[in-house]
């Protein structure tokens, strides 16, 4: 899928066990939630997208991305 990071689209179809190994962490079951971001929006669009294709059923992305995001969020105070 163009547009998608080539990682995502591999570690969404690896086997539990490959997952494991190359994540050292569980591989999320097609019920978990996932939220996907980007910096616009359009790629995580295309990753919520492919997942749903997979079968993943709770998942979500964030819209704006993270040009949004840090447009809506005040600046950190030092």
């Amino acid at each position: 899928m163009a547009g998608i990071r080539n990682e995502l689209v591999e570690a969404l179809q690896m086997s539990p066990g490959d997952f494991k190994e190359q994540y050292k962490q569980k591989m999320p079951a097609k019920s978990d939630r996932m939220v996907f971001s980007c910096l616009a929006g359009v790629r995580s669009k295309q990753a919520l997208d492919f997942a749903r294709s997979l079968g993943f059923s709770r998942v979500q992305h964030y819209a704006g991305g993270f040009e949004e995001w840090a447009k809506r969020e005040p600046p950190e105070k030092k």
